[in-house]
């Protein structure tokens, strides 16, 4: 009885403080919200108690508002390039050659505290395998001492040393990179064991899985889903990548294939009662109108047709910092910039990126695009600028022919300075 005086205290005092009442407003604004999302959805298969928790997903961690939220507050940083497999579509495969080095612990750790007092409280690590790090153990600690939330990409193959260091009340969570077609005998003991260590911790994690026409093995993903119950799953769409490992034009010729997983994958999450979104931004051309409603018409924000780089005029919103602290503006962006210590501030970031970037999101991706009004849409509202509102920029009616990353300029590595 003691023990629940003084929680039910702790919990009065963290409410009743200016951070908790912010919190608490914003609570109780998503869920009166995800209630009348909720009401209009139209009567199917799924029991309401599943759909519910989808709806209420989408509203609290997939609005626009939380995706810009969590990019202003999460600083992404590769700390080296190489990686222990060598899966088909890898986006960064072939970087290393440009970018070899790993990033020194002395780095990281002036990062760390330049980050922080940027105002970024959380560091998302990417890679290659961020895990094969000498040093990521170490890493891992600077975050912990500096107050720094983390959050780790990896192909889960990491040894039992490097999940022990894994702290919970630090992990935000880890966004395990579903390859299992990748894995030998070894490392599928390995990527099943350190999901059973990661339930055992009490440490949060999703699947993040690659859709393609050529996707192999890919329903078992639902299995390990329906036994290690990951927080979330998370589907992207195939992209060119540095080493052009597919094409537009092989997307849209397979574009049946692809969406017919894209479904498969929403009814499978719904059935195992797992929250379920696409990450890049999609085109809605792809889709029928049917499909396009199918996908979106009871869960809004299960994605997007645009991202949140140059969201508001801001084109710092996805900087990802490179091994030797050159700079991205997105992880599948290759304008490389230069050493992030030149920068004062984010604005500096942006003011930098602007141009550049702003020309390659207003040119159509296609023919089709250049007489779309979904495209014309787009452009206009990206003319505007920080003159323009957060839901503005991500209106249903705008489309930016999808992911930045399915444009061939953006998938060719470039030195700017």
């Amino acid at each position: 009885m003691e023990k629940l005086k003084k929680l039910a205290n702790l919990i009065y005092r963290i409410i009743s403080s200016w951070q908790g009442k912010i919190w608490l407003s914003h609570y109780l604004k998503v869920l009166g919200l995800s209630f009348f999302d909720f009401l209009r959805v139209s009567r199917q298969k799924w029991t309401k108690r599943l759909v519910w928790r989808q709806v209420f997903f989408q509203r609290y961690f997939r609005s626009p508002e939380a995706t810009i939220l969590f990019f202003r507050r999460t600083l992404m940083v590769s700390i080296t390039y190489r990686c222990n497999l060598s899966c088909r579509y890898c986006y960064v495969k072939g970087i290393k050659n440009d970018i070899p080095t790993d990033m020194s612990l002395r780095d990281f750790l002036s990062l760390a505290v330049w980050a922080k007092d940027k105002s970024w409280n959380r560091i998302r690590f990417l890679g290659g395998e961020p895990t094969i790090h000498p040093d990521f153990a170490e890493m891992l600690d600077i975050c912990y001492k500096n107050k720094i939330y983390v959050s780790i990409s990896t192909n889960n193959t990491f040894s039992p040393q490097i999940g022990a260091k894994f702290n919970k009340s630090w992990m935000s969570g880890v966004l395990i990179n579903y390859v299992l077609s990748s894995l030998d005998h070894k490392q599928k003991t390995i990527f099943r064991n350190n999901l059973e260590q990661l339930n055992a911790q009490g440490i949060p994690f999703e699947f993040s899985y690659i859709i393609s026409h050529l996707d192999d093995n890919w329903l078992e993903i639902f299995k390990d889903a329906k036994l290690y119950r990951p927080m979330r799953i998370r589907v992207s769409v195939v992209i060119p990548g540095l080493s052009k490992q597919t094409s537009v034009s092989e997307l849209i010729n397979n574009f049946h294939l692809i969406s017919y997983k894209i479904f498969e994958f929403q009814e499978n999450c719904i059935k195992l009662n797992i929250p379920f979104y696409i990450y890049r931004p999609l085109m809605p051309c792809m889709f029928s109108r049917d499909e396009w409603q199918r996908l979106k018409g009871d869960f809004p924000f299960i994605c997007f047709t645009r991202c949140p780089l140059g969201a508001m005029g801001d084109y710092s919103a996805t900087v990802v910092i490179n091994p030797d602290l050159s700079i991205f503006p997105c992880i599948a962006v290759f304008l490389k910039g230069p050493n992030i210590f030149t920068f004062k501030d984010r604005k500096g970031i942006s003011g930098f990126y602007k141009e550049k970037i702003k020309q390659m999101l207003s040119e159509p991706l296609m023919e089709l695009c250049k007489n779309c009004e979904r495209h014309r849409k787009f452009t206009y509202n990206l003319a505007k600028g920080v003159n323009s509102d957060l839901n503005s920029c991500f209106d249903e009616s705008l489309c930016q022919s999808g992911c930045l990353n399915f444009k061939e300029d953006a998938q060719s590595l470039c030195h700017m300075e």
